[in-house]
């Protein structure tokens, strides 16, 4: 459900951290490396801890459920870690703490090697561009979209291509990974403060991951075969030039399965009018992105 949690802490006095933990990691800042994936930053000029964790670092549990077991759990592990930094433990609970960034994921298992494999394809040819985000590197098992300066970013990938552990050999994972951008956008739009108990719940997990990812890698909408599509544009008023040039457009765009690869196969003026002709026609599958 939750793998990355970042958190910041402050503002609070550099007296109050145990010094000799925290080592030199950049100008003004400090790290204190407590564990794998579990590491606390001390900021001086903003007087902050930065605590980066993932759920299973702290926890020591692989999943994590939406119950209230497991969010005290999460709660009461990382309290235990950031007093292991502090000087004077009864301040935790006073010390003001702001969620930096979350991430959201669902781990599909796909025991057949022919469906996985079929499954990974699928996610390769996914859009490389989509909204603010862009692919930056071509990989065989996986698919990163991110930005410049992203509110979120969108990773699809095989566990055991990245990590090569036996007992992920089944799975892909699906994972949206947001930022402080977009925590700080949902607290001005709609008041939702960067607390964790708001995030910590099943209907931000569908909202932050599940509805992303089906607006990204599915279409709502019928789908028809190219032969049902060639005799739709038949019984056009079009002429038979322009109905044989969109019958091929169709074509191309079942061939290459990528919309940024067909787009490089036209022109940006082309391509925009073939798609109003198909849209004027309301064939379904025009409804690209």
């Amino acid at each position: 459900m939750i793998d990355s949690i970042n958190w910041v802490l402050g503002p609070i006095s550099h007296k109050m951290i145990v010094k000799n933990l925290f080592k030199p990691s950049g100008y003004g800042e400090e790290t204190y490396h407590y564990k794998k994936d579990v590491n606390l930053k001390f900021y001086y000029a903003s007087s902050c801890l930065a605590v980066n964790t993932t759920v299973e670092a702290v926890t020591g549990n692989t999943h994590i459920n939406f119950t209230e077991k497991d969010k005290n759990n999460y709660l009461d592990k990382l309290k235990e870690i950031v007093c292991t930094a502090l000087v004077d433990k009864d301040i935790y609970e006073e010390i003001p703490k702001r969620l930096l960034r979350i991430d959201f994921k669902l781990d599909v298992s796909i025991p057949d090697d022919i469906e996985r494999k079929t499954y990974l394809k699928f996610l390769t040819e996914l859009d490389d561009n989509w909204l603010w985000l862009k692919k930056r590197e071509d990989y065989s098992t996986s698919k990163y979209l991110t930005g410049k300066y992203p509110m979120r970013k969108i990773n699809l990938y095989s566990r055991y291509a990245k990590y090569h552990r036996k007992e992920e050999r089944n799975i892909i994972r699906l994972e949206i990974q947001n930022f402080k951008r977009k925590l700080i956008s949902n607290e001005k739009k709609f008041g939702i403060r960067r607390d964790f108990v708001n995030y910590f719940c099943f209907d931000m997990w569908q909202e932050l991951l599940i509805d992303v990812l089906k607006k990204y890698m599915f279409f709502n909408s019928d789908h028809y075969k190219l032969k049902s599509a060639y005799t739709i544009i038949d019984g056009s008023d079009y002429s038979d030039t322009i109905k044989k040039r969109l019958k091929k457009f169709l074509n191309d765009s079942s061939r290459y399965s990528n919309i940024t690869v067909l787009k490089k196969h036209y022109d940006r003026v082309t391509f925009s009018k073939y798609i109003r002709y198909l849209q004027q026609l309301r064939y379904p599958s025009t409804d690209f992105r």
